[in-house]
């Protein structure tokens, strides 16, 4: 029997129930999927959805290919972190002073370094060090002496971190009860690497929502170390991106928007 009749003259279909049930148990089993993997990153662990050192050799192939465009290797990694830090900081007029001193095209590729770190912290949830790494590849392919420290490999620092951390879910109930926050201190911070690896460990256990009953703390005497922590700090920082995220999709409807009014205005008035 066809799945679907329609009777000559009449605006009406006849579905087969047979064919009716085999559509409703699809339906059914799609929804089941659907909250099976629906996941609530606030309270729910995650875990890493990206490649780490896939995005770390587009950041590093990037730099090597077009470093000439900001006239030397150490040059392009300061002025990268500079713009990316501005950018975070909503620091515009410092933002605007330094692209005005910079090739257009090596801002589009600040630009594109930005986004792939992005994608990896706030998309993928993928943890890593990475502007402690591409540091560290770039000091080996340019052989300057600007690029003369190593850090911790993340692997490392997340071990660390698992035994300094302990059981993060009772951590979190204790500072409830006595309705404080746990510090997490780094005093030779580098690029941030112990407390990156510190913040996945709490998110694999609790979710981002576990990094609100956090607050970390770095220090180091090295100008660009600091740089690449506070990149990384703030880009680990979901609910401060989260904000941003929107504050700029505001800004951009405000600014589409104030045109299409005025067209409209001047529409209505006759004003061509």
């Amino acid at each position: 029997t066809p799945a679907v009749k329609r009777r000559s003259g009449v605006g009406c279909t006849i579905i087969n129930p047979n064919f009716k049930k085999k559509v409703r148990s699809k339906i059914e089993m799609k929804n089941d999927m659907k909250i099976k993997t629906h996941k609530d990153d606030w309270h729910n662990p995650i875990e890493c959805q990206g490649n780490a050192r896939e995005t770390v050799s587009q950041i590093v192939k990037i730099i090597e290919q077009h470093y000439y465009l900001f006239q030397g290797w150490s040059n392009a990694f300061e002025q990268v972190l500079d713009l990316i830090l501005y950018a975070l900081n909503r620091d515009e007029e410092e933002y605007m002073k330094l692209v005005g001193q910079m090739d257009k095209r090596a801002v589009y590729k600040t630009a594109e370094i930005s986004g792939l770190l992005i994608k990896a912290f706030c998309h993928d949830y993928c943890i890593w060090d990475y502007l402690g790494e591409v540091y560290m590849q770039i000091g080996s392919l340019s052989k300057s002496k600007a690029f003369g420290q190593f850090f911790t490999p993340f692997h490392i620092c997340e071990m660390m971190a698992k035994m300094q951390l302990g059981n993060v879910k009772q951590l979190i109930e204790k500072a409830k009860k006595e309705n404080r926050r746990i510090t997490v201190d780094e005093p030779c911070v580098g690029s941030g690497v112990m407390l990156l690896a510190c913040k996945k460990i709490i998110m694999q256990e609790v979710g981002l929502s576990g990094l609100d009953y956090f607050e970390f703390y770095g220090t180091d005497i090295d100008a660009t170390c600091v740089k690449m922590c506070k990149i990384q700090m703030l880009l680990t920082n979901y609910r401060y991106m989260s904000s941003l995220l929107l504050l700029h999709v505001c800004q951009f409807q405000e600014k589409t928007a104030a045109p299409k009014k005025q067209e409209l205005l001047n529409a209505e008035s006759g004003v061509r």
